[in-house]
């Protein structure tokens, strides 16, 4: 199921909240219509919350059915409601915004090159994955650049050939560029996703989705 939503207006909505095949996790206070079609598409439960005192939640964690990678600020007491569902680590360092960092699926993780090696085996023991480091059409915040299921992903139209190959054969499922809400690149901002569906920033147009539709195989 795909479904076209905002919050308060903002069609950006993988800014503030984040998905995966269990769990979204949504800043406090948001609209029950919000909520609702959430669960409605992507067949998840809803947890509520801040990180790190902030409501921008989608670009501080990264999550797949394994675990979940949080911003380093982030308190005992935001954290644990998902360690309910998952294990929960902090990543240390300056690359906090964890969600435009990291790209994430039950396959592998991506993450920005600009991340410290001393880090990998944190990042690989919390999703169970395999870790590569690579930017995307030059982009090194690659979890804002790319929006991933278990069954597809939708990159930044600057991604090159050899780059959709790479993430093709290292995640086992088809890449293909495209935009959201309008023609915006940053993709993994526009929208939440999993492998039950798709919610979209209501910018998007009817090319948009089919793209989405497609790249995720929503059908």
């Amino acid at each position: 199921m795909m479904k076209l939503i905002s919050l308060d207006g903002n069609p950006f909505i993988g800014v503030y909240a984040a998905a995966g095949e269990k769990i979204a996790f949504l800043p406090p206070d948001t609209p029950d219509a919000f909520r609702n079609d959430i669960r409605e598409a992507l067949e998840v439960e809803i947890i509520t919350g801040t990180l790190g005192d902030s409501t921008v939640a989608g670009s501080l964690i990264a999550m797949n059915s394994s675990g979940a990678l949080v911003t380093p600020f982030a308190r005992d007491e935001e954290i644990a409601p998902l360690r309910e569902f998952m294990e929960v680590r902090r990543l240390p360092g300056k690359y906090s915004a964890i969600g435009n960092n990291v790209l994430v699926n039950n396959r592998g993780a991506v993450i920005n090159p600009s991340i410290r090696a001393s880090h990998y085996d944190l990042i690989k023991d919390v999703f169970d994955v395999e870790v590569m480091k690579m930017s995307i059409g030059g982009i090194k915040t690659v979890g804002s650049a790319c929006l991933i299921t278990d069954k597809g992903g939708l990159c930044h139209p600057n991604v090159t050939d050899e780059e959709l190959e790479t993430l093709s054969e290292f995640f086992k499922i088809p890449f293909v560029p495209g935009t959201l809400n309008y023609g915006t690149g940053y993709v993994g901002a526009c929208a939440l996703a999993n492998s039950k569906g798709a919610v979209i920033g209501d910018s998007s147009t009817p090319i948009e989705m089919g793209k989405v539709e497609d790249a995720l195989v929503l059908y």
